[in-house]
């Protein structure tokens, strides 16, 4: 499947809407809010959106694309954490370390596929669940200096397929002399950097949640 990326210098809600739609508002007007436009390029394949902030402020990236498969099949496997490893590339462990009503305190441990600079790293994130179709987290703690981000998922073709969106921003603390050495000198040489590694892990998530539902 052809992948389309969109580099965006204008603010994301013009673009896809429903993302800050609160779940309240009622699954119609979020529905209607999204850009046929949007939904015509997602037939042909995944969308990266790069948001454009505020000086100072995170950087978001979010991964957009198009699931053969019901709402409620990707939301029951986006918050079954302990498939993670399954499908998730990278991901070795997942432990739940918390619950309680809507928030789940989940540890990750990962290992780098990058075969010159391996790297293994932990952290531990706070999901807050909001179905049928909305799930946010943000950092607990571990090997990052931060972690935010949010799925939304949205029924399209009468429920039969899903419109779903990843957002996410984080930066990991880089472990080790060499490690730090070469992630502060590509960081500062090259800007896009950070952008680059966003988009990558954005599409690795959404196609991966995809390629496990439709190969059912």
């Amino acid at each position: 499947m052809k992948r389309i990326f969109l580099i965006l210098a204008i603010i994301l809600s013009a673009f896809i809407g429903p993302m800050v739609c609160p779940a309240s508002a009622g699954e119609g007007k979020a529905l209607s809010l999204i850009n046929e436009r949007l939904q015509e390029v997602l037939k042909k394949g995944e969308v990266v959106i790069v948001e454009e902030p505020p000086v100072g402020q995170k950087q978001f990236v979010t991964a957009g694309i198009r699931i053969n498969a019901p709402r409620e099949e990707v939301w029951k496997l986006i918050t079954d954490f302990d498939l993670y490893p399954g499908f998730f590339p990278e991901v070795e462990t997942v432990t739940v370390v918390k619950h309680e009503g809507n928030a789940w305190d989940v540890l990750h441990k990962l290992k780098s596929g990058m075969s010159v600079l391996p790297l293994r790293f932990a952290y531990t994130l706070r999901f807050v669940l909001e179905p049928p179709g909305r799930m946010t987290w943000t950092l607990v703690g571990g090997d990052l200096k931060y972690s935010e981000g949010s799925w939304e998922l949205f029924p399209v073709e009468g429920g039969k397929e899903t419109l779903a969106f990843y957002r996410i921003s984080y930066s990991i603390v880089p472990k080790g002399f060499l490690v730090k050495t070469v992630v502060n000198y590509v960081s500062e040489k090259s800007p896009v950097f950070g952008v680059a590694a966003l988009s990558a892990t954005a599409l690795t998530v959404v196609k991966s949640v995809k390629d496990e539902l439709e190969r059912k």
